[in-house]
C-alpha cells in the first residue's frame, strides 16, 4: 500500500484549563485589574481615532463609577464606561479570544504603534478571577447591543452571553450594561449629563457608542491592607493603588477619567500620582549599549538595533521621601517599550547592593530601543522571563 501525505496543517487545540493554569501565576489586585481595563479603553479610543472616527485627539472620556453594597445589594462593584463601543464580532472574535496578542489592534483593521501592547489577558484574567458574581461587559454601537458575563467555571467555560447582537437604544442598553449594578440606567445618564454633555448627543445621533465593563461583588484578597472591606471600598487606598499601578502609566496621563461614588462625581479627573523628587539630588542618565557583558560573565548579549545607535537609555530619580507602603510599586526601574508602554520593572531592592537606606528613596525608567523585549515580558507585564538579555540589562 502506497502512503500518501496530506500536507493539511493542524490546528492548535488548547484545554479550557489553561485558564486555572495561567490564573494561578497572576499576582491578582484590584488596581492592577482597573489600570488593564483603562487600557482596554485607551486602544479602543486609539484604533477609533486610527479609522478616522474620532474627533477628540485626546483626553478622552471615561468614567470610573464606585457601589458599595448595602442591605440585600452585594458588592462592592465597578464599572470602567468608554464612549467608543464595539461590535458583536469585535467581542466573539476579539474579546473572546485568550492570549491573542493582536486583540487590541482588531487585527488587519488598524496597524497602529501606539497601542499600549500586551498579550490580551490581564484585563480578561481580572473579568474571571476578582468577581464573586463575574464580570459584564457590555457594549452599544450602531443601535445594536451585546452583553456577557465573564466568570470563573470548572466546566470548560469562560461566561455566557446575556444579550448577542440584540437591536436597542443605547438608554436600554446602559440599562443592561447595569444590570444588578446598584445604579439605574437614569442615575447614569444623569451623570453623563452633568460632567460630559456632549455625549448624550454623540449617542442620540449614533456617532459614538459605549463599552461598559462592570465587577459585580469584588473579592478581597487580603484580610489586611486590601482595597476592600466587607463589601465596601475602602476608596482612598484604592485611588491611591490605581494612581500607582505601573499598566495605569499612560491611560492616566492620555484619558479624561472622571471618578464617581454611588453615582455622584466625587473626581472630576484622575491622575497618576505626583512624586516629589529630592532637589538637592539631580537625576542621573546613563545609555544603554547595543551590547552588555553576559550575566555569567562569558561573553556579550547583543540587542537588535542599528549600527551606532543607543539600546536604550536609563534614568534614576530621587524622591523627597521614601518610596514605601502603597508607594512601594514606584521604588523600581520602570521599563519602556519604544512606544513608552511599561512592559515590566526592576525592584530598587533587587538591583542595589546592600539594605542602604537610601534605596528606598530611588526610582527611575529604562526606556529601551529594540522591539525585542516583548520576547521576554510575563504575562502581568510587571516582570520579566528569564533570559541571558534580561540578565545582561539587570
Amino acid at each position: 500500500m502506497t502512503s500518501r501525505t496530506t500536507n493539511v496543517r493542524i490546528p492548535t487545540k488548547i484545554s479550557a484549563d489553561v485558564l486555572d493554569q495561567i490564573g494561578r501565576d497572576f499576582t491578582f489586585s484590584h488596581a492592577k485589574g482597573i489600570a488593564e481595563w483603562l487600557k482596554n479603553s485607551l486602544d479602543a479610543y486609539l484604533v477609533r481615532r486610527a479609522e478616522g472616527q474620532e474627533l477628540l485627539a485626546g483626553s478622552w472620556p471615561v468614567h470610573l463609577h464606585l457601589m458599595d453594597g448595602q442591605g440585600k445589594r452585594p458588592g462592592p462593584n465597578l464599572a470602567v464606561v468608554d464612549f467608543c463601543g464595539a461590535t458583536h464580532a469585535d467581542v466573539n472574535d476579539f474579546l473572546l479570544n485568550w492570549f491573542d496578542t493582536a486583540a487590541a489592534r482588531r487585527h488587519s483593521r488598524a496597524s497602529l504603534a501606539s497601542l499600549t501592547g500586551g498579550h490580551g489577558n490581564g484585563g480578561k484574567f481580572y473579568m474571571r478571577e476578582m468577581w464573586a458574581h463575574g464580570a459584564r461587559f457590555c457594549t452599544w454601537l450602531g443601535g445594536r447591543t451585546t452583553s456577557l458575563i465573564v466568570d470563573h467555571a470548572s466546566d470548560g467555560t469562560c461566561g455566557y452571553w446575556e444579550l448577542e447582537n440584540e437591536r436597542h437604544s443605547w438608554r436600554e442598553a446602559l440599562a443592561a450594561g447595569f444590570t444588578d449594578f446598584g445604579l439605574s440606567a437614569n442615575d447614569i445618564e444623569e451623570f453623563i449629563t452633568d460632567t460630559d454633555p456632549t455625549l448624550i448627543t454623540d449617542l442620540e445621533n449614533g456617532t459614538r457608542g459605549f463599552c461598559v465593563v462592570a465587577g459585580l461583588s469584588g473579592r478581597q484578597i487580603w484580610t489586611s491592607n486590601d482595597v476592600v472591606s466587607g463589601r465596601r471600598w475602602k476608596l482612598e487606598k484604592l485611588i491611591e493603588s490605581v494612581r500607582v499601578a505601573p499598566t495605569g502609566y499612560r491611560p492616566l496621563r492620555e484619558l479624561q477619567i472622571r471618578v464617581a461614588i454611588g453615582g455622584k462625581l466625587a473626581m472630576l479627573h484622575l491622575n497618576p500620582e505626583q512624586i516629589e523628587e529630592d532637589p538637592d539630588w539631580p537625576e542621573r542618565t546613563h545609555h544603554m549599549p547595543s551590547s552588555l557583558p553576559g550575566s555569567d560573565g562569558l561573553g556579550e548579549v547583543k540587542f537588535s538595533v542599528a549600527d551606532g545607535k543607543d539600546a536604550g537609555l536609563l534614568t534614576i530619580r530621587k524622591a523627597g521621601s521614601p518610596l514605601t507602603g502603597r508607594r512601594r510599586q514606584v521604588n523600581q526601574i520602570t521599563v519602556f517599550d519604544s512606544n513608552g508602554n511599561p512592559v515590566g520593572a526592576f525592584p530598587i531592592s533587587e538591583l542595589a547592593a546592600g539594605n542602604a537606606d537610601h534605596t528606598t528613596f530611588l526610582f527611575g525608567e529604562l526606556s529601551v530601543m529594540f522591539a525585542d523585549i516583548e520576547d521576554f515580558v510575563e504575562n502581568d507585564r510587571e516582570s520579566f522571563r528569564r533570559a541571558p538579555q534580561v540578565g545582561a540589562i539587570r
